[in-house]
């Protein structure tokens, strides 16, 4: 990470921490980000139901979580709307793809896209206690079991 983007994270973390509708329009933009992904794709149907968002809030609230990425997730789901003049939300799905293409091509861009989507696929893959993969149903779109054996409690909670 550049001095200057980690000072410009540094700098907006506090505005973070402190402005809950400044958190929620980011994990909006998260979940838009997570929807337009798996658009188009079998799995979309599932995507749409499951509570993603839910778990990478969790996740990354969570006192264990590293707070540079948290805050790194959060700046850059802002800053891919501010660039885009806050336009992100209302856009098509063409537009969208845009967007993020656009977006990707910024190297910090592209490693807050892959930050995203790790966290999908770990919340596609989680285990049913963690409430996304409800009756297994990301495993059986998959066609496998998932691994044994599976968790009694929530790591989260531990």
């Amino acid at each position: 990470m550049q001095r200057r983007e980690f000072l410009s994270i540094a700098l907006l973390l506090p505005t973070l921490a402190n402005s809950s509708s400044t958190q929620a329009k980011a994990y909006q933009i998260i979940e838009a980000v997570i929807h337009h992904m798996f658009a188009h794709t079998r799995y979309q149907k599932a995507i749409y139901e499951a509570n993603i968002i839910g778990f990478i809030s969790t996740t990354i609230n969570h006192h264990s979580y590293d707070k540079d990425i948290k805050a790194f997730i959060l700046h850059h789901s802002l800053e891919l709307d501010r660039v885009n003049n806050h336009k992100f939300l209302d856009a098509s799905f063409f537009r969208k793809e845009l967007m993020l293409r656009s977006y990707e091509r910024y190297h910090m861009g592209q490693n807050w896209l892959y930050e995203i989507q790790t966290l999908a696929f770990e919340a596609i893959f989680s285990a049913p206690i963690y409430g996304v993969n409800v009756d297994k149903k990301f495993w059986k779109l998959l066609g496998t079991e998932g691994g044994k054996p599976l968790p009694t409690k929530r790591y989260i909670d531990v």
